[in-house]
């Protein structure tokens, strides 16, 4: 049976901020195109604060130290420094590069913040999407627990802003309908879709007209693309090697209902000429929040192929597609282990979402402590088991073409 869950984000809670990438047209071309280290750079300059909407904590406004001019395939530094509101200062390092869905490039890296340290150098993630055809740039990270997310405005300007946390809610299983196990069952692919020997799960985002308000609508392919890896990074932070997702396609439509459980039975008719267009095999609704009864902050299917989140926590779907492959929150899902972790210090995406892994035993925190036990909270095992089942849902439609992106 499956059931609707609920999420609830208990991540930030304070200061400093953030970085981003370049995205401004320029003549400094052999600068930008040797993309040297620049360890210590600005990445932005603060221009002034502004009022947060109901779902930031702050709002500046900020300028990029670096820009890109158009005949150069990107130029983010490989290092640079965040000069956060308040005045600290927090050096990030870029680890790699790939292609996404709509030819954007996605840098991931890594925040030196006093957390970032020992075994858990790789936690701190920074991702920052680049979308040269949409002329926007998507960047999230966390620095001391806090969520941040920088995005292109209005007259070339971009908007850093501190993330509220999600509140978190455990009521929230809901069966699903019989149809909607019938039409998986019939869709099915029984031996997965893999490239290369990696499981690859297409996905679909949905944005409602009110969620493309609210995160503008030149940063829709960004902040799709930062969903996904944001998942990505976590699988990878988590030793899971045989799966990844891939976006699709993203689509709009009027429907608003808000996060709620409705959505889920409602999304694939909102979607269904998108989602037969790409095979996909999941689908993200990114609805714009509301007061109606039943709100959250995210919903998705356990197990399942459908969530919803709230536009602009761009941390939700990480969580809800742990949904979608059958784990609970800090108990058990669909077996025994299927459960998220928190050692006390740091909790995974499922158990709390504060750090961008999911529940595995053989990885260690900064402290040196397990992220899972091997008998009630082993998400990365659970992933790597059903990935073919994950990814074979629907006979993909769009070719792999880079099996090392997420192309």
């Amino acid at each position: 049976m499956k059931r609707k869950t609920l999420f609830k984000n208990a991540v930030i809670s304070a200061a400093a901020l953030i970085t981003v990438s370049a995205v401004i047209y320029s003549c400094k071309k052999n600068v930008q195109n040797e993309n040297p280290g620049l360890a210590g750079a600005s990445f932005f300059t603060e221009m002034k604060s502004v009022t947060p909407t109901a779902m930031e904590i702050s709002a500046h406004q900020v300028e990029l130290g670096f820009k890109r001019d158009k005949s150069s395939n990107g130029a983010i530094p490989t290092a640079f420094e965040l000069n956060m509101p308040g005045g600290k200062n927090y050096q990030v390092a870029v680890t790699s590069k790939s292609k996404g869905f709509g030819g954007v490039d996605i840098y991931v890296g890594t925040v030196k913040d006093d957390l970032a340290k020992g075994p858990a150098s790789k936690m701190r993630n920074f991702t920052l999407v680049d979308d040269p055809k949409n002329n926007a740039v998507f960047a999230d990270f966390s620095i001391d627990k806090v969520n941040y997310t920088l995005s292109k405005k209005e007259d070339n300007t971009f908007r850093l802003s501190a993330i509220k946390p999600v509140e978190k809610n455990e009521k929230d299983a809901i069966p699903a309908s019989r149809s909607a196990k019938q039409a998986a069952t019939e869709l099915a692919v029984a031996a997965g879709e893999q490239c290369n020997g990696i499981y690859i799960i297409d996905l679909f985002v949905g944005y409602s007209n009110q969620a493309v308000a609210s995160i503008g609508a030149g940063n829709l392919i960004a902040y799709a693309n930062d969903m996904v890896a944001s998942v990505n990074n976590g699988l990878a932070n988590s030793q899971v090697d045989n799966v990844r997702v891939r976006l699709v396609g993203t689509g709009t439509n009027p429907n608003n209902p808000g996060v709620v459980p409705q959505a889920l039975d409602d999304g694939p008719t909102w979607f269904a000429s998108g989602l037969a267009s790409t095979g996909a095999d999941l689908l993200c609704l990114v609805q714009q929040p509301t007061n109606a009864p039943g709100s959250a902050g995210g919903y998705g299917n356990m197990p399942g192929w459908v969530a919803v989140a709230g536009a602009n926590w761009t941390t939700v779907y990480r969580h809800e597609i742990g949904h979608n492959l059958g784990s609970n929150h800090c108990e058990p899902g669909i077996r025994p282990y299927a459960a998220g972790y928190d050692n006390g210090h740091w909790a995974t995406h499922m158990c709390n979402n504060s750090v961008n892994y999911y529940s595995n035993p053989d990885v260690l925190d900064d402290q040196g402590h397990p992220l899972g036990n091997a008998n009630t909270a082993n998400n990365a095992r659970l992933w790597r088991e059903r990935a073919a089942e994950m990814s074979g849902r629907v006979a993909h439609i769009l070719p792999f073409t880079d099996c090392t992106s997420t192309q």
